[in-house]
């Protein structure tokens, strides 16, 4: 008995034991090799679970398909043992293209279709449908959820694909807008734009069947939706319409005062926060080119508050994508052009970060998040994952940035969410299907802590600058050679033969942050013309080379 008693002592103290470690160390990893692989599948999408840690939805299109979810906490635990498979209407329906959404209470709204096959693979129809789930998996709305939208005939083959966007009303509930087909032909691929509001219940806030946006026939396979941060949405529609619903479900149409047409396609919109929202847009000045600017609207006064902000004044081939931005908490803007540029606006069109923005070398910008500081953290790939942060002002936030957080070569960066410690989680996809998540600390420590790490100091910390192509080239007479710079550094600028001999200097000082341009005739140091022939032009920023080659051609 005495032995039973001390042997069942011993099991509760080791209980005691583990549960006390895994409160107090954490799973996360900790270095670049390694890596928290929470399913398999594409296109991660995120939330935050309300405590700390993240909702991760993806889809796989292995067997079984369809949608799965994994919840992974503070500490870096699993919160289920296996990923969570979500399902539609019947277990025969496939689930795609998912859309997640916070609650504001930990979970989730998640739109998608449902694909029932009436004759593998040939005959389908798709529906969309919009679950809650909440942060312990449970489905709120039943297994199959809310039906949003179903093609006009469901009992034969429709050639309608039903499709949506939804987000976060700021008050419980989300909102969805949808391209709908109830007024189209079976065979037709073009329907009208509606919207519905919904609450936590499921319950329709507006009108049955939603609201009516279009008065013909588009095709808008997503509509645009931000947040008006009062309830409300703004909603675009590609070269169609722009307008405000407020949390009532009235409507006002925006496109004549910010002048919406042919010509000009809105990539995002951002509510300012202060009664008004951002946007970016391509203005085509012979399509498909043109440049990429920035405006803000006033809601209350109905004007635009600021001139034009050019963000690439470059008026080349632009097609329609969505840009890369967020919205500050302090209400300013920031957006990545597509020459991996960081702009910042303020409210007044003020440029932040400068009239060129911050380049980025040699990394390709995929996502931009807000901290809760204000500062803004940039990641992108380059035969792994980089991440940086720049304060409001655009200086570096860490001396030893860009941080390599993942050595893996192929990654698509998922969802980045915030913590309210300052601690971020990363969602990525990498190479062979995994979906991946990482920590990053305040201070950008791998695994979020910063307790037992200290940022180095290091005075020679890079400095970002972007050496752009020549232009002509090949050339004649003359090619002009530019840079922009992403603070003040000492610069050599200099023309080498293949031989490695230097031909000319052509700067060799210290120069601000900025574009730079010089211009080169093809002589030499003493002001002889060189021969026909390949050259090497080399930008020395500090201690950092950069090189492109230059032909000549007489």
């Amino acid at each position: 008995m005495k032995y039973s008693i001390s042997k069942f002592c011993i099991k509760i103290i080791f209980t005691i034991l583990f549960v006390l470690l895994t409160i107090s160390y954490s799973q996360w990893p900790t270095t670049v090799e390694n890596e928290l692989i929470i399913g398999g599948g594409h296109y991660p999408q995120a939330v935050s679970d309300g405590n700390g840690g993240v909702i991760v939805c993806w889809q796989n299109v292995g067997n079984p398909g369809g949608i799965f979810m994994q919840r992974v906490n503070k500490k870096g635990y699993k919160y289920w043992s296996e990923p969570i498979h979500i399902q539609g209407e019947k277990d025969t329906e496939t689930l795609i293209d998912h859309k997640i959404v916070t609650d504001g209470k930990g979970g989730m709204y998640v739109l998608f279709q449902d694909i029932l096959f009436w004759d593998y693979p040939n005959v389908q129809n798709r529906h969309l449908r919009l679950h809650h789930i909440d942060s312990s998996g449970t489905f709120l709305w039943g297994k199959s959820g809310i039906l949003i939208a179903t093609p006009a005939d469901t009992s034969q083959w429709c050639g309608h694909d039903p499709t949506g966007s939804c987000i976060y009303d700021g008050e419980g509930g989300a909102i969805v807008a949808w391209h709908d087909f109830r007024y189209s032909d079976r065979y037709s691929p073009y329907g009208h734009i509606f919207i519905q509001k919904y609450n936590s219940k499921g319950e329709n806030l507006w009108n049955d069947g939603g609201i009516q946006l279009t008065d013909s026939l588009i095709q808008c396979e997503y509509p645009l939706l931000n947040s008006d941060g009062k309830g409300g949405v703004y909603v675009y529609c590609w070269f169609t319409l722009l307008c405000h619903i407020d949390r009532y479900g009235s409507v006002k149409y925006l496109d004549s005062v910010v002048g919406i047409n042919d010509t000009i396609a809105i990539q995002s919109i951002d509510s300012d926060f202060e009664g008004g929202f951002y946007f970016t847009a391509i203005r085509y000045t012979d399509y498909p080119n043109g440049y990429l600017y920035c405006q803000r609207y006033n809601l209350e006064k109905e004007v635009l508050s600021q001139n034009d902000v050019v963000i690439d004044s470059s008026d080349r081939s632009y097609p329609w994508n969505r840009s890369k931005s967020t919205i500050n908490s302090d209400s300013t803007f920031s957006v990545i052009n597509r020459d991996n540029c960081i702009y910042r606006i303020g409210l007044y069109g003020n440029m932040m970060f400068g009239a060129n923005g911050i380049a980025m070398d040699s990394i390709f910008l995929q996502r931009i998040a807000s901290d809760i500081n204000s500062a803004n953290i940039v990641l992108g790939v380059s035969n792994g994952v980089y991440c940086s942060k720049f304060n409001r002002n655009g200086s570096i936030g860490w001396d030893n940035q860009p941080i390599l957080i993942s050595c893996e070569p192929e990654n698509n960066i998922g969802d980045v969410v915030v913590n309210e410690d300052g601690s971020f989680i990363i969602t990525m996809e990498q190479s062979y299907g995994y979906i991946a998540v990482k920590k990053i600390s305040k201070n950008g420590n791998i695994g979020g802590k910063d307790s037992s790490i200290k940022t180095p100091n290091n005075n020679s910390s890079k400095i970002y600058f972007q050496l752009f192509q020549n232009y002509p080239n090949p050339f004649n007479t003359s090619t002009k050679i530019s840079y922009h710079l992403y603070e003040s550094a000492n610069i050599c600028l200099s023309i080498y033969n293949l031989g490695g001999r230097e031909i000319i200097r052509l700067v060799d000082s210290k120069q601000n942050r900025g574009y730079h341009q010089y211009l080169w005739n093809g002589h030499d140091k003493y002001g002889k013309a060189v021969s026909s022939g390949i050259y090497i032009c080399r930008l020395q920023v500090n201690a950092i080379k950069r090189s492109l080659n230059i032909s000549l051609i007489k």
